[in-house]
């Protein structure tokens, strides 16, 4: 997107099925942006500095199949509830700092099939609801997952758990 383009006050984002490769070289001052959507991007390899986009709250990446790079200012999110990966075939991990949003309550990475591994981390994730991991090349489950208080629903490696009895005191997994 070119540099001169005034985004300042702008609030959603839309660019589904676009053929970006990046969103913007340097970082755009965003600081209405509440929802950026760039699905079925399918040449995009690398997400935006997020750091210039404070109040941001919704992340939708979905099919977006060459995505390798997820900007570590990602961390710096703590309005985001919504971040959307699903089908991000090239992502193999998530930065580290992805672990620091304490407002996420939903995080899709069902179809990214190259990430073997989610982070202890996770249990900071203080309000983390559903995670949906199916479809994944995750093996283990955090012990620190189970632990959080907000989990309602966990779907892993073809297995559905859902939560009982309030704050979690056990999940029940199912094959679907």
């Amino acid at each position: 997107m070119p540099m001169n383009f005034n985004l300042e006050k702008t609030i959603v984002i839309d660019l589904k099925w676009s053929n970006l490769v990046k969103v913007w070289e340097q970082s755009q001052l965003l600081e209405g942006l509440k929802s950026l959507n760039l699905s079925h991007s399918h040449h995009l390899t690398e997400t935006p500095d997020f750091s210039k986009a404070p109040y941001l709250e919704k992340l939708i990446l979905k099919d977006c199949p060459s995505l390798s790079i997820i900007h570590p200012s990602i961390g710096d999110l703590k309005h985001i509830v919504l971040l959307n990966l699903k089908d991000c075939k090239s992502l193999k991990h998530l930065p580290g700092s992805v672990y620091n949003l304490k407002s996420l309550k939903t995080l899709y990475l069902c179809g990214c099939s190259k990430i073997e591994k989610l982070e202890e981390d996770i249990g900071q994730m203080e309000s983390l609801t559903i995670l949906d991991a199916n479809q994944t090349a995750i093996a283990q489950v955090p012990f620190s997952l189970v632990r959080l208080k907000s989990i309602k629903y966990v779907s892993l490696c073809g297995y559905e758990g859902v939560c009982r009895d309030g704050p979690i005191t056990f999940l029940i997994f199912k094959k679907m």
